[in-house]
């Protein structure tokens, strides 16, 4: 049977490629990769990945992946994408449950967080999240009835007031002083229902001690996973028997010959039941009545969360292909896919942008070992309004250590003078898009084989483009782990000292290749081919490491290495940033790292910055300034890296994790793009890279600026330094700075922070060298 996507009113078509999957979403698909405005926030989430749904009105549905949420207005065909970007408060969820009594929707999250949307506004219940009672706050499961949302719980049943927005209660259920797990929850006649791992319990709503579960009436002893309830009906099953509750007893109304993996009742007093065969996990759904007579099945399909609500059609989700909907009447009808466009994965090793253009890396490592996590979500790139996604097949055929060929895309590059981008694969070597999206994998031949006797993973740690377009490629774990793919197509692999990982790869001015080395830490290798790639005789290589006059790094596990605009290196370590100024060539003098102190905004590193915390990413933006991605959250330094300009954690602000993976920066539109381990998110920069003259117009964004605006208004087409002066249309100065390489943010207030008046804005730009002016103007609106 064929699957129709329907995104956005749209439908796209999978082509396979080899090995390779390859998926294209629309057009409409854009306004989830908005750029954002200066100081603004975006995500790059997956929705495809559907958990769990729900409806109030069969119109309008709710909709979360593990990482996203999004609506749909089926009569309208209007989807509507959310994040922390746009509202919620946290990132990863467990269940949804819409509240018709309220009209509310709660997202309940995996740490206990819950966010009430309604209206396109969300507000927060953190209780459970804070909560200090001890135990085990693992949530199982969630149902929503008459304003409260009751949740399964492993420290009981766990009651929240929809209207008060408080924690209500929390009920504890005990066999023989042990407490017991709360697994499921349903509510029928003004009754509630408790499944638990000690048996079935069953209280009227109205009970004055709800709170006591001694008060309730146990019903079964039996081990139990699952409740759902309808108007006619409340189920319950175990993992191999389904039973129909009557009153106050049970009856076995099924037994299913495949493990029970989930129960949805129906509107019209039936129940879906989801399984899954144990020795090859093919699924099936199956519709019962409440006698156990079969209704209706579906064969090799499973549902996350089924609905069956008597509109004419089927609702689920799958994990797979977000929100799906058929025909309960014509069984031959094709599955309709619903969500928004997006990457095929929420995580992302590395990224590469420019102008708009982003391409993103989606594989796992082992941080300690550089062991693949066999990730088979590939790569994706939004270009032109339009998202591309591969992802790696799992040949089923093969034994499971030969299943997975390639994956783990760990690093990511574009070569803008042909159109190809690479990708550097940590299990299957690297792979080459073509700018017709033909793909090339480089493996046996060009790259090292593994010395543990991995032979057929060819881990690739990192990939760099040089001046040139050579495409540089380090290795773990092999001989000659540097290797080099020439402009021309012409491969060559280094020894560098005898070193078998390198990773972390930066190009100095000089076009010496700085890497980390080691897979433990032996602090970073720096390698000078002499200008002919080609000639092994005249090559250089220099350790530095810890130490003084031996590099004074400080810390030997280096993470990351950047150049920025004056030629200095930037190496984060395991604890803390050291700033090498060697001078032109690394074969000349002493080389060690400058420790600079940093001591402001609340944070007193005792002898220099980032002391003791694990620096995982450094970006140069067009300003010069320092982007740091560490283990407790963003920062933005200044150029010298001596003040902190910014701190961005996922408390104070959208970003999605403390744990930063890598950062990158568009260069000409100067969005930060920041990978976490909760996934990809970006924030409005405001610099970009200055060219040599200064544009005749300036650009101003937004203009005119709309009323009630409270972002950055930014002008771009500076060169670097320029002096900025803003006057009202009479010449009175309101503003004046200098620019971040080509760009110059101001958030439309005066010295004394006041919001300024409506009219017409004056620009006055002067060149630092006062060799180039440029003159502008713009209206803010009240």
């Amino acid at each position: 049977m064929n699957t129709n996507s329907y995104i956005l009113k749209k439908s796209f078509s999978a082509v396979l490629l080899s090995a390779l999957s390859f998926l294209l979403s629309p057009a409409e698909a854009m306004a989830q990769t908005e750029r954002p405005y200066v100081g603004g926030w975006n995500t790059y989430l997956p929705y495809a990945n559907a958990i769990d749904f729900d409806t109030e009105d069969n119109d309008m549905y709710y909709c979360i992946s593990r990482s996203s949420f999004f609506t749909f207005k089926h009569s309208e065909g209007v989807l509507e994408r959310y994040s922390k970007a746009n509202g919620m408060s946290d990132v990863e969820m467990a269940f949804l449950e819409a509240d018709e009594y309220t009209g509310k929707v709660a997202l309940v999250y995996l740490n206990g967080n819950i966010d009430l949307f309604k209206d396109g506004k969300f507000e927060n219940i953190p209780d459970l999240k804070v909560s200090t009672v001890p135990g085990d706050k693992t949530l199982y499961a969630a149902h929503a009835e008459q304003g409260k949302l009751y949740l399964s719980s492993g420290i009981g049943l766990i009651i929240v007031d929809l209207e008060k927005k408080v924690v209500a209660q929390q009920i504890p259920f005990y066999s023989n002083n042990m407490q017991a797990l709360v697994k499921s929850v349903t509510t029928k006649d003004n009754n509630i229902y408790v499944a638990t791992d000690i048996g079935l319990f069953m209280s009227p709503l109205s009970n004055p001690q709800l709170f006591n579960s001694a008060t309730w009436q146990k019903i079964s002893s039996l081990n139990l996973n699952f409740l759902s309830s309808n108007a006619q009906n409340a189920f319950v099953a175990t993992d191999s028997l389904v039973y129909l509750i009557n009153g106050s007893n049970l009856v076995n109304i099924n037994t299913p010959v495949n493990p029970v993996q989930k129960i949805d009742a129906s509107s019209d007093g039936n129940l879906w039941i989801m399984t899954r065969e144990s020795t090859n996990a093919r699924p099936y759904a199956v519709k019962i009545s409440s006698n156990g007579t079969r209704v209706d099945s579906i064969p090799a399909f499973f549902a996350a969360r089924f609905k069956d609500e008597g509109d004419g059609y089927y609702w689920a989700v799958d994990g797979y292909a977000g929100l799906r909907r058929r025909s309960s009447t014509n069984s031959t009808e094709d599955w309709a896919n619903i969500y928004p466009a997006g990457p095929t994965n929420a995580g992302a090793q590395k990224t590469w942008a420019k102008n708009g253009e982003i391409w993103l890396a989606h594989g796992s490592k082992d941080y300690t070992s550089w062991i693949p996590g066999l990730n088979q979500e590939a790569f994706s790139r939004y270009k032109e309004d339009k998202w591309r996604n591969w992802k790696w097949d799992i040949l089923s055929h093969l034994s499971p250590a030969q299943q997975y060929l390639q994956t783990d895309a760990i690093a990511i590059q574009k070569d803008e003078s042909t159109g190809n981008a690479y990708a550097g694969l940590l299990n299957g070597g690297v792979v080459k898009i073509d700018a017709n999206e033909q793909l090339t994998t480089y493996k046996s031949g060009y790259l090292g084989v593994n010395i543990q006797g991995d032979t057929g993973s060819y881990r690739v740690t990192d990939i760099k483009l040089d001046a040139e377009n050579n495409l540089w490629v380090t290795q773990s774990l092999v001989q000659n782990p540097l290797r080099v793919k020439t402009y021309d197509d012409q491969w060559y692999n280094f020894n560098i000292s005898g070193i078998n990982h390198l990773a972390a790869i930066a190009i100095d001015d000089l076009g010496q290749k700085w890497m980390a080395a080691g897979v433990s830490g032996s602090g970073i290798a720096v390698f000078n081919d002499n200008n002919t790639i080609g000639n092994p005789n005249d090559d250089y290589v220099r350790i530095l490491g810890t130490g003084e006059n031996n590099g004074n790094l400080p810390n030997a596990q280096v993470h990351t290495i950047a150049k920025d605009k004056n030629g200095e290196m930037w190496a984060g370590t395991e604890s803390g940033i050291a700033i090498f100024s060697c001078g032109a060539d690394i074969r000349q003098g002493v080389c060690n790292a400058i420790l600079r102190p940093l001591v402001t905004k609340g944070f007193n590193f005792a002898n220099y910055m980032f002391e003791g915390i694990p620096v995982k990413s450094i970006a140069v933006d067009g300003g010069n300034r320092k982007w740091v991605g560490t283990s407790v959250g963003l920062f933005l330094l200044t150029e010298d890296g001596e003040e902190i300009i910014e701190q961005f954690t996922a408390e104070n602000s959208p970003l999605l994790s403390n744990t930063i993976i890598s950062v990158d920066i568009d260069p000409v539109t100067g969005v930060v793009y920041i990978a976490t381990d909760k996934g990809l998110c970006s924030f409005g920069g405001a610099a970009i890279e200055a060219g040599e003259n200064i544009s005749k117009p300036l650009f101003v964004f937004p203009n005119p600026v709309p009323s009630g605006y409270n972002g950055q208004i930014s002008i771009k087409g500076m060169t670097e330094v320029s002096n900025v002066k803003i006057t009202d249309i009479n010449g009175q100065l309101v503003y004046q700075g200098t620019s971040n390489g080509a760009m110059m943010a101001w958030n439309g207030r005066d010295y004394n922070g006041r919001k300024v008046q409506s009219g017409v804005y004056l620009i006055f730009v002067v060149s630092k060298d006062g060799t180039q002016k440029a003159n502008g103007k713009f209206i803010i609106h009240e």
